[in-house]
């Protein structure tokens, strides 16, 4: 699921669109938010009901008064920070790179967006910490301007991976399913929600991933902080 990880990390912290204003609104936010902490929890079946069994990791994202995202930290079960994203912009305030650090500081890779002519985000490149480049990604969108996948190349510009996602009537992701070159499914993932708070963002879902190999399921659970 790295490459899913990767793209979708990449994806949720640059997108600019016409009708997208930020990353709050790009990710399905509403209101304000200052903060997002998401948990996620391993799954055990008790009496056929699907119940939280143990934290399995945390995500922190802050975002800043207009919206854009400053960073990620990622903790692992124990709470020990394992990475850290953050965000660099240019004088005019667009996002320009993504940098990602491990838990001692140490850089160990850099996003570098690309845009079109109207400034839409079309696409970018991810290197490692010796820049070298790794993977190039394209951006799809529908007629109406909504993000409906990605396709993953390797360096030496073969198709690696292809990410297409489907939502629900209300706009939030519902399924994203990952082929590989060959056009055969390598992972679906589903996704449930089960609670939303007052201001109508999704606060607790179940995400059922189903690959060649294995299944797995996962509660997710959001606190989130408003300015």
């Amino acid at each position: 699921m790295s490459i899913l990880f990767m793209c979708l990390s990449f994806l949720f912290s640059f997108c600019t669109h016409e009708k997208i204003k930020n990353d709050i609104v790009l990710s399905n936010l509403k209101g304000k938010v200052k903060s997002v902490v998401k948990k996620e929890y391993t799954v055990k079946d008790k009496f056929g009901e699907r119940l939280k069994e143990k934290l399995d990791k945390t995500t922190i994202s802050k975002y800043n008064e207009d919206g854009n995202l400053l960073e990620n930290d990622y903790y692992d079960s124990k709470g020990m920070l394992v990475k850290k994203e953050v965000n660099k912009f240019d004088e005019s305030g667009k996002n320009v790179e993504l940098d990602s650090y491990d838990s001692t500081g140490m850089l160990v890779e850099k996003q570098v967006k690309k845009l079109d002519e109207s400034g839409k985000l079309v696409g970018g490149d991810i290197y490692d910490s010796k820049g070298m480049l790794g993977v190039k990604i394209v951006i799809k969108y529908d007629e109406s301007g909504k993000f409906v996948g990605v396709d993953i190349y390797d360096s030496k510009g073969m198709l690696d991976v292809k990410i297409v996602r489907k939502y629900d009537e209300k706009g939030y992701e519902v399924e994203d399913t990952r082929y590989l070159s060959d056009g055969s499914i390598d992972l679906t993932t589903k996704y449930k929600y089960d609670k939303f708070d007052k201001i109508g963002n999704w606060i607790s879902r179940i995400e059922e991933y189903n690959g060649k190999d294995y299944t797995s399921l996962t509660i997710s659970e959001r606190e989130i902080e408003y300015y």
